[in-house]
């Protein structure tokens, strides 16, 4: 497979996260309990360290996107 299981549980974690931050109307620790972070600080420190960019700024880029 190439990852380890810790690894590929960030992953899917990170893409259900962004899929619920592009279309649920949830806050940010909403969206850090649904998946799987009983922490929003930490799982906001995590999703910027992944993807480089805050939790709340990726989604003002999706709807940004979506309007445009």
């Amino acid at each position: 497979v190439g990852t380890t299981v810790h690894r590929y549980i960030l992953q899917k974690r990170l893409l259900n996260a962004k899929q619920l931050l592009a279309g649920e109307p949830m806050n940010i620790s909403q969206v850090a309990n649904a998946v799987g972070y009983g922490s929003a600080r930490y799982f906001s420190k995590t999703f910027e360290a992944q993807t480089g960019i805050r939790p709340a700024e990726y989604r003002r880029l999706r709807m940004r996107r979506l309007e445009g």
